[in-house]
């Protein structure tokens, strides 16, 4: 049954008041986002006066916040809202502005967690390396989203475009804060691989340079993260161990992780974002949804291996696999 509009203005109330941060007062939000006075922002929030459609529009848009879900409207219906990228109105430029905004929102919100599930490359670990955050949205635009701007083009590191290496470097710095739990399969770079190979063996590298040049950064890369699973912590390259002890959980999976799962858990609630064509998002505060998946990773988790901390021979074992198809793929495109 559908939720009376009372009952409907009181949940989602509450909803906004569990997502706020502790140091922020929920009239005083209410207020300066509806342009109203402390007093009326009062009166809505303890139901003397019902919100508007056009009010409560914009209080969930803000907030993220589900009306459906709130209204109940058919227990096993979830609501998605998306991130599509598009060549004229949401360029990648965009897209990565709006995950800045997002961490920066997650970031008033500590503490908070980042739980992923891959069975690719972790676009928060490519951002940290410019030139494999150059070639994958340069992949992703000419191959996954079919740019028009894309389809005659070839790649060079020296096109670097240097506001997405800026909006990079600044997400990286804000994913050092957040406590972090990752699985991995050994496959988790066999995609961006496959990718250098094809565009070399297409005659898309404008030089076999720059080919060679990835690989290297993906060794790099490897090394990175093997070096914060040492230290228990997340850093950013060439910077020594100075994050949070214990931000960082990285677990191995024998078995190839058929879905893309990121979850973001802050004060006892949760966020799902699902991968849809490579890089666009679907994400949904449905909490029933979050819950069920976060279950779903947890069984996971336990049926994988701890790579972070002590575990030394595993850790080496994981990555000096995958770093040995990263030098074939570099022998074999030297060679050629």
């Amino acid at each position: 049954m559908m939720e009376k509009p009372a009952d409907l203005q009181k949940a989602l109330f509450e909803s906004i008041g569990s997502s706020l941060p502790t140091h922020l007062s929920l009239v005083d939000e209410i207020a300066e986002l509806l342009n109203l006075s402390t007093d009326s922002a009062y009166r809505r929030i303890r139901g003397d006066k019902v919100l508007s459609l056009e009010e409560a529009e914009m209080l969930a848009l803000h907030f993220n916040i589900s009306l459906d879900n709130l209204m109940g409207i058919t227990p096993d219906a979830v609501t998605f809202r998306r991130m599509y990228l598009d060549e004229e109105t949401f360029g990648f430029t965009s897209y990565l502005g709006t995950l800045l905004n997002l961490m920066e929102t997650v970031a008033q919100q500590e503490p908070a967690e980042l739980i992923f599930q891959l069975n690719e490359l972790n676009l928060f670990h490519a951002v940290q390396f410019p030139d494999i955050l150059a070639f994958k949205t340069f992949f992703w635009s000419k191959s996954n989203l079919d740019f028009r701007s894309f389809r005659h083009r070839k790649f060079s590191l020296a096109d670097v475009d240097q506001e997405i290496h800026e909006l990079g470097t600044r997400i990286a710095g804000y994913f050092m804060r957040f406590r972090t739990t990752e699985l991995l399969t050994e496959e988790f770079l066999l995609s961006f691989l496959k990718q250098l190979e094809y565009y070399w063996l297409s005659g898309f590298f404008e030089t076999k340079d720059d080919v060679v040049t990835l690989c290297d950064s993906a060794l790099e890369l490897i090394e990175h993260l093997r070096n914060q699973a040492e230290a228990g912590c997340k850093f950013l390259p060439g910077s020594e161990p100075s994050g949070i002890e214990g931000n960082l959980k990285l677990y191995s999976n024998n078995l190839t992780l058929t879905d893309n799962v990121i979850l973001v858990c802050t004060e006892g609630q949760g966020t799902a974002y699902l991968t849809n064509g490579a890089i666009n998002l679907l994400y949904t505060n449905n909490q029933e949804f979050f819950k069920q998946n976060l279950a779903m990773v947890r069984n996971i988790i336990r049926k994988s291996t701890l790579i972070s901390g002590n575990a030394e021979r595993d850790r080496n074992h994981f990555f000096n696999s995958i770093g040995e198809s990263v030098i074939q793929v570099r022998e074999r495109v030297i060679r050629y």
